[in-house]
């Protein structure tokens, strides 16, 4: 967020000093209703019958010869008195003589008071006040049409207090002459009149403020609408307090009106600070760099390239498409090797890490430590998990020679050469009896040593090694391991399916049976083919034994097996042979029986239409019962031959559905499912495609029942206008819709006065082509 500098806060300082010079001149407008001044153009000519001479002096007008009584007024005062003989203009003397100041009171004179500075559009001449008609105590007589104040006999402090009998209102009650006053004050000076020309002052003037506020950049608009709001209000209560006759200076309506203005922002207006912002689009610009790149690598999902190329511009995404996908930076300025240390976190239970003192520096690295055993030494034919974790991602080989470099070493990788950050491997160890029987000498007493050498992206690769160290225990202290099978455990088997093949895998060489109980290992009936020789599955080092599993039975049957080892076979028939483990528990296994899978439907069929070419088509298949409720892979052919299969996009439960986009033609496709038990079932499917363009035609209309009635040559929906200005010139979806009894029979109200422009649509949206066009127009005369 940007903050304003000095220059700019004081320009907003300033416009905001502007902003209360324009709320001071609407408080001047109420000052200016309790101090009303006569411009020239305001000013009211105030005669009287007979010979009166009045002195001014100021704007004192001070009665001094003539039939009426003595008094003195103002001149506002005068007017509103003598308020029934003013009239507009300028004071003249006709049958009124005016001495103004001190002059002689023969010198007659017309009388005209200068406008105020403000001018006379802050002015209001006082609305004319019947002051005469005020009930004060001993008022007698009934309430003439007009009062003429020559019929007040008394006067005090500018009241009348005596009328001539019938000259003034009807006397009465203290508190009903108030209650008089008030009322004929309300429906006197305060008139609707007043009422609404205070109210479009007040309206004005907060318009006035809000527009000023809003034009000038950097105003608090807080500011603004209490400043506006505020001297709106108070206007309004002053002058109607004025209206009223609040006259007494600063303590009269001025005073209440600049009280209620002050009041009104003191509660309205809150302290709120504004900044500008100014926010720019720009296209999206990569750091520099890659030292963010890591952070691609710790989320929750496999890093995508867009992620990663986002996080810096030598950011680069290896290993694409696999669960080993890395975001790496690719630094050309990196020429420091690998640095490589032991991955704690895969290690085998029951092992350790030691460092290693190694004798041939730059090499370092562990030793792998049993803590099982006091030697330390790993158990023969037990599988060991060790790993490295490495600073940067980096292919990395291991051997059991030390080469001179890593181009030397043998082609035996960590993960399968792939450049990865950590990487592990899983083996197992033959014990020194096994190798003796292969005629393999151990060499160092047992103790085994491999040496690991990484390369980077930038192909800097480490000169030294990394060591890891371990020893064999002499003796198979161990039972033979079953890791694996060929077929899962828990598998399903086809149906009507009574024997399989199948492999398990052992951690040693071992002779191996089963049975279909679970019973010792020398009870058991059914020998397995056993080979000395390991192989390498899933990264480990196993040795297999086959056999054929028989006396399957379908659903819901679960075909239990039970298989034991005895290890060492190298050892039967000699004098070593007790010393041969045997498995103590059985290894169960399952495989579940199952039901023949059946395709229960597939589509499309029928003619599929549609407004364009070539059409979208969804080909469906459902499945159910086989080896696991139905869930199998789907497969189609246009042609049904072998080899022809495509696999459906979203296969593998029960239901199974593929897009194809075809043109205008007949069309059969073979759809064939497999599920895990291996069941097979296939169904095919025949459809058209049909390419629909044309609009609907009206192919008949008429009049019957009251009814207009069409018929259309296909399903579709009918709209009308009896507009005769637009025409046809509507669109379909402001028409006004007919009733459809059937799909393709469309009715409306008759009208014989009006022609019924129609426009017809139907299901893939086609109507007229030109939007100016009908499908039919209809008149009383004629059909077009």
């Amino acid at each position: 967020m940007k903050r304003r500098n000095g220059k700019s806060r004081g320009v907003v300082s300033v416009l905001e000093i502007i902003l209360l010079i324009a709320s001071i001149f609407a408080f001047a407008h109420i000052l200016g209703q309790s101090f009303p001044s006569v411009g020239a153009q305001e000013i009211k000519q105030c005669v009287t019958a007979g010979t009166n001479i009045w002195k001014l002096s100021g704007n004192t007008l001070t009665h001094i010869s003539g039939p009426s009584p003595t008094k003195t007024y103002s001149l506002n005062q005068f007017c509103e008195v003598y308020s029934n003989l003013c009239t507009k203009g300028t004071i003249a003397g006709d049958n009124l003589e005016i001495c103004p100041g001190d002059a002689p009171k023969t010198e007659k004179s017309t009388l005209n008071i200068p406008a105020p500075a403000f001018g006379s559009g802050f002015l209001r001449t006082p609305t004319i006040s019947n002051r005469q008609t005020n009930i004060l105590p001993g008022e007698t007589g009934g309430v003439p049409d007009e009062l003429d104040p020559s019929k007040c006999l008394t006067w005090a402090d500018e009241e009348c207090v005596q009328w001539e009998k019938g000259a003034g209102p009807a006397a009465g009650s203290i508190a009903g002459k108030a209650g008089g006053f008030l009322k004929r004050k309300i429906a006197g000076d305060l008139t609707i009149g007043n009422v609404l020309a205070n109210a479009a002052w007040a309206a004005g003037i907060y318009v006035g403020i809000k527009f000023v506020g809003g034009i000038i950049p950097g105003i608090n608009p807080a500011l603004t609408q209490a400043v506006a709001t505020s001297s709106a209000i108070g206007v309004f209560v002053g002058t109607t307090a004025a209206d009223l006759g609040l006259k007494a200076g600063l303590i009269g309506s001025t005073g209440l009106g600049i009280a209620v203005a002050i009041v009104i922002f003191v509660f309205t207006y809150k302290e709120v600070r504004f900044e500008q912002v100014a926010f720019t689009c720009n296209p999206w610009v990569a750091p520099f760099g890659g030292e963010n790149c890591q952070k691609c690598n710790n989320q929750e999902f496999p890093c995508t390239e867009y992620q990663c190329k986002s996080l810096g511009q030598d950011c680069e995404l290896i290993n694409s498409g696999t669960e080993d996908s890395l975001c790496v930076w690719n630094n050309p300025r990196d020429n420091k090797p690998p640095v490589i240390n032991a991955w704690e976190d895969v290690l085998t239970v029951g092992y350790k890490y030691s460092p290693e003192s190694v004798s041939s520096p730059p090499d370092r690295g562990v030793s792998v430590v049993n803590e099982n055993r006091e030697d330390g030494c790993v158990q023969p034919w037990e599988r060991l998990t060790i790993g490295i974790t490495i600073d940067e991602p980096a292919i990395c080989k291991m051997s059991e020679n030390n080469a001179a470099s890593y181009e030397q070493m043998e082609n035996i990788y960590w993960s399968g050469g792939i450049s990865k950050q950590n990487h592990s491997f899983t083996f197992s160890l033959p014990s020194p009896e096994f190798l003796e029987s292969k005629n393999i000498s151990l060499q160092n007493g047992g103790e085994f040593v491999l040496y690991t050498r990484c390369i980077d992206r930038n192909e800097q690769a480490n000169t030294g090694n990394f060591v890891f160290r371990y020893c064999v225990a002499d003796a198979d202290l161990t039972e033979p391991q079953i890791y694996s099978t060929s077929i899962n455990n828990g598998a399903y088997v086809g149906f009507g399916q009574t024997e399989v093949p199948l492999e398990v895998y052992v951690n040693e060489p071992a002779e191996c049976k089963w049975s279909r109980i679970d019973q010792d290992y020398d009870a058991m009936e059914n020998e397995m083919s056993c080979s000395s020789q390991s192989e390498q599955r899933g990264g480990q080092i196993v040795f297999p034994c086959a056999t054929t599993l028989t006396g399957l039975n379908d659903y819901p049957a679960e075909n239990a097996y039970y298989f034991r080892c005895r290890d060492q076979p190298e050892l039967k028939g000699t004098e070593n042979e007790a010393d041969r483990r045997t498995n103590q528990r059985s290894y169960l296994y399952t495989l579940l029986g199952s039901r023949s899978l059946v395709i229960s439907d597939v589509g499309p069929n029928g003619t599929i239409r549609d407004s364009t070419e070539p059409i979208a088509i969804t080909l469906e298949a459902e499945t159910f019962a086989g080896a696991a409720e139905g869930a199998a892979q789907c497969f189609f052919s246009a042609t049904g031959e072998t080899g022809t299969f495509v696999k459906f996009i979203n296969t593998g439960t029960n239901t199974h559905s593929q897009r194809l986009d075809l043109g205008e033609g007949d069309y059969t496709y073979t759809i064939k499912c497999e599920d895990s038990g291996g069941n097979i079932d296939e169904k095919t499917t025949s459809f058209t495609v049909e390419t629909d363009t044309q609009a609907p035609i009206v192919v008949r209309a008429f009049h019957e029942g009251g009814q207009l009635k069409i018929i259309t040559n296909e399903e579709a929906n009918c709209v009308y206008s009896n507009n005769n200005n637009l025409g046809c010139t509507y669109l379909f979806e402001d028409g006004l819709s007919m009733q459809s009894p059937e799909n393709n029979r469309h009715q409306t109200s008759w009208n014989p006065d009006k022609t019924f422009y129609i426009k017809c649509q139907d299901e893939f949206g086609n109507q007229p082509a030109d939007p100016s066009a009908c499908s039919i127009i209809v008149s009383p005369f004629s059909i077009k």
